[in-house]
This record gives structure tokens, sequence and C-alpha cells, in this order.
């Protein structure tokens, strides 16, 4: 890449000009006390809803993703040729799942 002489005075006036503008170190701070005399700091309160549902996250990030006890049992039983589906119960643990779910949601004010 060549640099003219005409595109670096160029650029040297531009940086020059954009230099003068800016307000010294000194004069920014003073600004800035100005700007924050009498002013408390920020602060952030969570409200109860958000209180619980930190809670939440706690709670799931516990727990094992994966619950190899179980695992383990049914891979023995299917490996024995013993496991067997209840529906009504299956049909009835989702129901129970959805029924919190939609419970879950209304508490954090999100539509299920």
């Amino acid at each position: 890449m060549e640099i003219s002489s005409s595109n670096s005075n160029l650029s040297v006036n531009a940086y020059l000009q954009t230099a003068g503008s800016r307000p010294s170190e000194a004069q920014s701070q003073q600004k800035t006390d100005t700007a924050t005399a009498g002013f408390q700091s920020d602060r952030v309160e969570l409200s109860g809803q958000a209180k619980e549902v930190q809670q939440a996250m706690t709670v799931l990030k516990e727990m094992p993703e994966i619950r190899t006890e179980l695992v383990d049992e049914i891979s023995t039983q299917v490996d024995k040729g013993t496991y067997t589906v209840n529906g009504e119960k299956t049909a009835g643990h989702m129901l129970d799942e959805a029924f919190m779910n939609a419970q879950v949601m209304k508490r954090i004010d999100l539509k299920a």
C-alpha cells in the first residue's frame, strides 16, 4: 500500500482537528465529578419472583443431567427382556409435567 503525501496531510489535519476539539483529561474528570455530585450510586434490587427463579435455577444446575442409576436399571431390564411400559402411568406423568410447566410459566409471567 502506498501512502501519498496528500493523503497523509489529510489524515494529519483530521487528527489535529479532532484532538483539538477533545477536552483534556482534567476537564473530563471535572465534568464527571460535577455531574455525579449529590447522586447516590446505582443499585439493583431483585423482586420476589426473580429471587424464586434464581433459586430454582440454582437447584436445577445442581441436579445431574442424567440419572445414571435409573438408566442402568432400565438398560438391565431391556437386556433381560423384562422392561414393560405402563401407558397409563406414562400419560399421567406427561400430564403432571405439562401442568407443572404451565404453573411455572404463569408464575414468571410468561405465556404457556
